[in-house]
């Protein structure tokens, strides 16, 4: 099974039946088309046997460096977070990295 497939099974068998609540079976998944990055599926509710049709967009593949890089880790988060302490709100002097309250074209 390819990973994207996988993922989609895993995704829908976490969401409830909209008509019974019941979870759905990674199994009740059908792929009825996949174009690049457009899927069309069928979950079928092992319970109630109610039918619903998705359409769904898929992000592009990642690459595998883009995909170890984008990782957030607990450092990332520690650096954020003694950011944001000591953060006063002036985006303008953040992004511009001249004088407070201006922006680099004024």
């Amino acid at each position: 099974m390819q990973p994207r497939e996988d993922a989609l099974r895993r995704h829908f068998a976490q969401q409830p039946c909209a008509k019974c609540h019941y979870r759905q079976a990674p199994e009740a998944l059908l792929v009825l088309v996949r174009r690049d990055r457009t899927w069309m599926v069928m979950a079928t509710c092992g319970h109630c046997h109610h039918r619903g049709l998705y359409v769904i967009t898929m992000p592009p593949k990642a690459t595998r460096a883009a995909d170890v890089s984008g990782a957030i880790t607990k450092r990332d988060v520690i650096e954020m977070h003694g950011f944001l302490e000591g953060f006063n709100g002036d985006f303008r002097a953040l992004f511009d990295g001249g004088a407070p309250g201006r922006f680099a074209a004024e």
